[in-house]
């Protein structure tokens, strides 16, 4: 993002997005006119809708809403012969979690090239459907070699989506504040402890809101092998700090402030009190430096640290597969409206 007075540009190749008021905007677009050919393709004004990088974007006047084609999806499902396929109520379950070697089979040639071309757009899909991040981690790494046993992963998820289509990422703020000032960014972080029955690795998410709305969050499978459930939680904070330090430092530059706070929420009374504690204790003196990270933007009062109920943790759907009724509970505050278009 390329930031002048008043305006800001966001460049992807030859894809350029304008921010700011539309006089400031319209002498810029002027201006860089008389030395490149660009073409505008819109204006997001209230209640209107244009596309950028394949997304298209909606102004609702208090919101913003972000979402792929339905026709995106829909050419999913067919090129995987799928298109009447019955809806799943949830990207994944444990059953398809269970160790199952025994009877899994490679996938042929043509099938391997079908699920890796599936999953590449999974992949595209998840910057606006966070309730698939998980289900799309995993299956992504079998890409090298996937078997009979990730292809069924694969098709619960197409299923679901098939019940989903019309969902979308909403970014709706719910909190203001005075123009000279900058919020907090809020980091829900959670981890789930030696998830992976193959390699016994285990699973962070993260997701980050500003004003209240979601503006970022991942599913990541940790490089490092945790030999506690505290230690999987000291990682996943971790995790969260490092992507709010890159948001916090934007934030510093785009708008000239010289602090902004990071507060993480964590459900891991292990995880608090390991992150907050100065050193390695005897049970964590293993732990690469680096790891302890965490420490010492506490103690420079850059992050704080919060412990919250399990049951508020929205980072939860980016662990593991979980229940229908826990993913709905959580796909608000993850910024993903579930209601249909209204036209």
């Amino acid at each position: 993002m390329t930031p002048t007075r008043d305006c800001y540009i966001l460049v992807y190749v030859d894809d350029l997005l304008f921010l700011g008021e539309q006089q400031v905007v319209d002498k810029l677009f002027t201006a860089i006119q008389q030395h490149l050919l660009l073409r505008p393709t819109g204006t997001l004004e209230p209640g209107k809708t244009v596309s950028f990088l394949g997304r298209n974007i909606t102004n609702n006047g208090d919101s913003y809403d972000i979402s792929l084609s339905q026709d995106y999806v829909a050419n999913i499902l067919e090129e995987n012969n799928m298109l009447n396929c019955n809806p799943a109520p949830a990207p994944g379950t444990a059953a398809l979690k269970a160790p199952t070697a025994d009877h899994e089979l490679p996938l042929s040639t043509d099938e391997h090239a079908a699920y890796r071309r599936t999953v590449g757009k999974l992949q595209w899909m998840t910057y606006t459907r966070p309730d698939i991040s998980y289900a799309t981690k995993e299956l992504a790494r079998a890409l090298q070699a996937p078997t009979t046993a990730d292809q069924q992963k694969l098709k619960h998820l197409l299923r679901y989506l098939k019940g989903t289509q019309h969902y979308r990422q909403v970014i709706r703020p719910t909190a203001k504040i005075p123009p000279t000032q900058i919020p907090d960014l809020n980091i829900y972080v959670d981890s789930d402890w030696a998830g992976c029955p193959e390699t016994r690795r285990s699973t962070t998410g993260f997701l980050i809101t500003l004003l209240g709305a979601t503006i970022n969050y991942g599913s990541r499978t940790q490089a490092t092998i945790a030999l506690s459930s505290a230690e999987a939680e000291l990682y996943a904070i971790n995790t969260g700090a490092t992507e709010a330090l890159h948001l916090r430092n934007l934030l510093m530059e785009l708008f000239n402030v010289q602090k902004v706070n990071i507060k993480i929420h964590t459900d891991s009374s292990s995880g608090k009190s390991m992150a907050t504690r100065i050193g390695s204790s005897r049970k964590a003196k293993h732990i690469d430096l680096k790891r302890l990270l965490i420490q010492q933007l506490i103690s420079h009062d850059i992050v704080r640290l919060n412990k919250i109920h399990t049951n508020e943790n929205p980072a939860d759907i980016f662990t593991k597969y979980i229940s229908t009724e826990t993913l709905h509970k959580h796909l608000q505050a993850a910024g993903l409206n579930t209601q249909h278009h209204i036209h």
